[in-house]
């Protein structure tokens, strides 16, 4: 999950694509379905699927709204990590 909002971020930032816009269709939307078919999985989504809606539904917002947006996105991913111990074990164990 970190990986892929890495890559929706890092994206954004270099070419400026939105998820669900344009170009970010082809270069977003897949790294978004990842993230969001994951959560599905996970107790404690609803914290995070708002701001996910808020992403895939405001594409057509200014950069600065997008880009709070993903901010919260990134918040309520790595909140969501940091109280799940299994998650936060998983993904120090591929660091590591």
């Amino acid at each position: 999950m970190i990986r892929a909002l890495n890559r929706i971020h890092y994206i954004f930032y270099n070419d400026g694509d939105k998820i669900n816009e344009d170009y970010g269709e082809e270069t977003c939307n897949g790294s978004w379905r990842f993230i969001n078919n994951k959560l599905d999985k996970l107790k404690g989504r609803k914290e995070v699927n708002k701001e996910f809606v808020k992403l895939w539904e405001g594409h057509s917002v200014e950069n600065s709204k997008y880009k709070i947006q993903l901010n919260n996105c990134i918040a309520k991913i790595v909140d969501l990590i940091d109280k799940k111990p299994q998650l936060k074990n998983n993904l120090m164990s591929m660091i590591l």
